[in-house]
């Protein structure tokens, strides 16, 4: 059953908040974070090197603060609806 684009957002928000804060702020990502959100929830995460994460993290956290805030994790979002845009599911 598909969501709707409200539910999406909503779904996304809560994703970031699930993980947010087990470490530390409740407002940002630590690295580890963010691993354990990219390894639990994206289908291709288990299949990645701590490298590869570590390289993710490096990449968002655009301010060098060594957290990813809310920002930040909004344009790992967009870089992920990009890859799916230009490899579209086969069962879409």
């Amino acid at each position: 059953m598909a969501l709707d684009v409200e539910e999406t957002m909503l779904f996304l928000v809560t994703l970031y908040l699930k993980y947010s804060g087990r470490e530390g702020d409740p407002e940002t990502l630590t690295k580890q974070e963010l691993r354990d959100l990219i390894r639990t929830e994206l289908p291709f995460g288990k299949k990645l090197h701590p490298a590869e994460v570590n390289s993710y993290f490096e990449e968002l956290d655009s301010d060098k603060d060594n957290e990813v805030n809310f920002l930040e994790y909004s344009t790992f979002l967009g870089n992920l609806v990009r890859l799916y845009h230009f490899e579209p599911r086969k069962d879409l």
